[in-house]
């Protein structure tokens, strides 16, 4: 999905070898799982279709400690925490099965989802 954000970097040496990099970021994070299952019946095969799609928009608040090195060329290692809440979501189930209902709704964060990762 889509992510965009600010970060700033504190160097805490004059070489800036070791930097703390605080940022803000907006994460949007889905995932699709497809369901398909034809049946062996001989008299009528059917085919069950299940399409599930869930879509998270998360804010995420990463701490981290940035190690620089290298002369020439300059490499770094990003180390620390990272904490993201979930802003809002949506949940989307299409079937072809009488008894499995489809919906499209706002995300569950109460019983089905976490709201904070």
């Amino acid at each position: 999905g889509v992510s965009a954000g600010v970060r700033f970097n504190i160097a805490l040496n004059e070489m800036r070898t070791f930097i703390i990099q605080p940022e803000i970021n907006y994460s949007l994070r889905s995932n699709r799982t497809d369901n398909i299952i034809a049946s062996s019946g001989q008299q009528n095969p059917e085919t069950i279709s299940l399409n599930q799609r869930n879509t998270m928009h998360y804010i995420e608040i990463p701490l981290l400690a940035r190690l620089d090195f290298g002369i020439d060329t300059r490499y770094y290692v990003n180390i620390g925490p990272s904490f993201s809440y979930a802003l809002s979501g949506r949940e989307k189930l299409e079937s072809n099965v009488p008894a499995i209902e489809s919906y499209n709704r706002k995300a569950d964060f109460d019983n089905r989802f976490n709201r904070t990762d």
